[in-house]
């Protein structure tokens, strides 16, 4: 892509501020969140100890709130409609209340009662903490904007823009580039090419495996394929991912090309980490859809903005989408796509993902038959 200078600086400090934030908070560092004249300090959860919570309540004068998204609020049955709610700690809580609010699985009893509405720092600060794809929940003590601007705060505690953590997503999309390409024969497509790309994080990549040769003057089967290490790499029988990898594959070498975006979207875009804890879950009898959401995810955290403008660097615009997922269909075609067909991926149940394809059937839509 190209971009002009002005901008391209602009990109370059909201992604480096907030890639800053995300290594202070995986180390179970406090950062500092400002803006519109005030601040707060905020805190993981899942990576906090006692010892930084200890400093944060020294360095705030006060306990910290812990903040909630909606989704968890509501299976801990926390009323409010807000985007988040912010709960204030009962008198000589620890971490482990907060922990257990966080992530573990409700018994017989909720939290209860009425959470109160969140600011929009500590709204910020869970979009940060999806951002590394940490565990939505959050430790926030807000900081009196004088204290939080003296030369030794500066110093010792690091600080990030709440509008360069609402502007990150959109500074990784003007990014995204290809950083390289090569022969990769396959199994069940030995014409196959490999074309990276990749944002101005560094980390995020992303890959377009060119199958055969599509034509980009004619409608060209695609698909968009979250990375899955279990079903891609380790033939986990609890999804579909890794047979609709290779059948799709498989596929477009049969009809002369093809191209599958390979996106770095695990578990819906919630991370390794976060999918593990999901399964968990599930395992005590939650379904894949309210394993995320009382994680505190929305049921699909996915971007497809990100594989349109793999498309569109690809010189593609005219699309045979292999999808079963309606959400694809309507994403793509936002983004200015022409959509001229679906073509259904139809794979074998196992005992093991019976019950997660009626899910994705009943409760997200997928189409799951010939149609």
């Amino acid at each position: 892509m190209q971009h002009g200078k002005g901008e391209t600086q602009t990109v370059d400090r909201t992604m480096l501020a907030v890639e800053r934030a995300l290594g202070e908070l995986g180390r179970g560092r406090a950062v500092r969140i400002e803006g519109d004249g005030r601040a707060l300090l905020a805190l993981p959860v899942e990576a906090a100890t006692g010892d930084a919570l200890g400093a944060l309540v020294r360095q705030a004068g006060h306990p910290p709130r812990l903040v909630l998204t909606r989704e968890r609020a509501a299976f801990l049955g926390l009323e409010g409609q807000s985007a988040a709610v912010a709960l204030d700690p009962p008198a000589g809580e620890s971490l482990e209340w907060a922990r257990r609010l966080a992530w573990a699985v409700p018994g017989g009893q909720g939290a209860g009662g009425i959470g109160a509405m969140a600011t929009l720092l500590e709204v910020r600060g869970l979009e940060l903490l999806k951002h590394g794809r940490m565990l939505p929940a959050l430790l926030a003590a807000p900081l009196d904007p004088e204290i939080a601007r003296e030369e030794a705060w500066t110093d010792q505690i690091l600080g990030v823009e709440a509008e360069a953590i609402a502007a990150y997503p959109a500074a990784l999309l003007r990014s995204l580039s290809k950083i390289g390409e090569a022969r990769v024969p396959l199994a069940d497509a030995e014409d196959s090419r490999f074309v990276l790309f990749r944002g101005g994080d560094g980390i995020s990549e992303h890959v377009a495996i060119l199958v055969g040769r599509p034509d980009p003057d004619r409608p060209v089967l695609v698909r968009l394929h979250s990375a899955c290490l279990t079903g891609d790499l380790f033939g986990s029988l609890r999804c579909d991912c890794g047979e609709q990898l290779r059948s799709t594959i498989a596929a477009m070498a049969k009809a002369g090309g093809g191209v599958l975006l390979y996106l770095a979207q695990e578990g819906r875009n919630i991370g390794l980490a976060n999918k593990l804890r999901a399964y968990a879950i599930q395992d005590a009898g939650y379904d894949t859809l309210d394993a995320n959401a009382l994680l505190g995810f929305g049921h699909d955290e996915r971007r497809y903005d990100i594989a349109a403008e793999m498309l569109r660097q690809l010189g593609l615009k005219r699309v045979r989408l292999m999808t079963n997922n309606p959400l694809k269909l309507e994403a793509l075609r936002a983004e200015g796509l022409d959509i001229e067909d679906r073509v259904p991926v139809i794979v074998p149940v196992n005992p093991h993902n019976e019950g997660y394809l009626a899910t994705k059937a009943q409760r997200a839509g997928h189409m799951l038959k010939e149609q």
